[in-house]
């Protein structure tokens, strides 16, 4: 008889269809977590562009704003000193685009003033359009400068061009001060102000966690391969010895780390003339009689 204190444990079966599933499963996830990262991007980038367009909105205002309150702190000049006060503090201040220019029209939005196209002076503007903000609805200039109020938001010149632009009353003349910027020339600004920290996020997420995900993928994937082979490798070795176990003339038994019985052959079964096989299983080679007192477990 050979006695063999092992415990035979089988793997998980259907090693194979649980990897592919598991191959799908983060595939789909990483899928997910990298749209969901370039989504989250794109949507924080709208914001903050939103969030500084906003805040020039509000510059611009302030500026326009300034022009006029400074120009009418002396109450005696006349309009054409008040036209070159407004248009000379304008040029003076800091970092004035290319863009940038000032208008100013009187009541009957007439253009008085034109740094950007000093010929249009004397035209007529009013059917400009002012495309609305919160305050103020969708309008013509003309209805601005009869309403006599503030407005800061998209605004169509003259010639077609898309702008930023602030209007401000001036009631003492009865005029309004227009402060206009490209609104193309703006929103690039803008872009260009914002666009590395973008760019940064854009690369993390749009290629260095692809490019992780995908080397993890492939990692995981041989790995899992490698545990499929060792798998097919221990079941033909398993069947091997199962064949060995089973098939021997000799008498094999099996017992676990405390001594019972775990498994036995054919020929122990004959070798002890076994009928009842299931008693046999309870059998504790630790406490059998046959064995020497000292070895035995109480």
């Amino acid at each position: 008889m050979i006695a063999c204190s092992t415990l035979i444990t089988h793997p998980v079966k259907n090693g194979k269809s649980t990897n592919e599933k598991l191959f799908k499963f983060f595939s789909v996830v990483g899928f997910i977590l990298v749209s969901l990262s370039l989504t989250t991007g794109f949507v924080g980038f709208w914001i903050i562009f939103k969030e500084s367009e906003n805040q020039t909105k509000n510059f611009y205002r302030q500026k326009a704003t300034f022009l006029v309150v400074d120009a009418l702190e002396d109450t005696d000049l006349s309009d054409k000193s008040l036209i070159s006060h407004i248009i000379t503090n304008w040029r003076s201040s800091w970092r004035v685009p290319e863009d940038e220019y000032i208008c100013i029209v009187d009541s009957n939005a007439t253009l008085i003033v034109h740094t950007r196209y000093p010929n249009t002076t004397t035209s007529y503007a009013g059917d400009n359009l002012i495309l609305g903000s919160r305050n103020v609805p969708k309008c013509t200039l003309a209805e601005l400068v009869i309403a006599n109020t503030d407005y800061v938001g998209g605004y169509v010149s003259s010639s077609g061009e898309k702008q930023l632009a602030v209007f401000v009353p001036i009631p003492e003349k009865k005029w309004v001060m227009g402060l206009h910027r490209s609104q193309s020339a703006l929103h690039r600004e803008i872009y260009n102000r914002i666009q590395f920290p973008f760019l940064g996020f854009l690369l993390t997420c749009g290629l260095l966690l692809p490019i992780s995900l995908i080397l993890m993928y492939r990692y995981s994937k041989n790995a899992w391969k490698a545990q499929q082979v060792n798998y097919d490798n221990f079941l033909i070795s398993e069947k091997k010895f199962r064949t060995l176990f089973e098939e021997s003339p000799i008498s094999i038994e099996l017992f676990d780390k405390n001594g019972d019985l775990v498994d036995f052959n054919y020929a122990t079964a004959e070798l002890f003339g076994l009928l009842n096989v299931d008693k046999f299983k309870n059998f504790n080679i630790f406490r059998d009689p046959n064995l020497p007192f000292d070895l035995r477990i109480s």
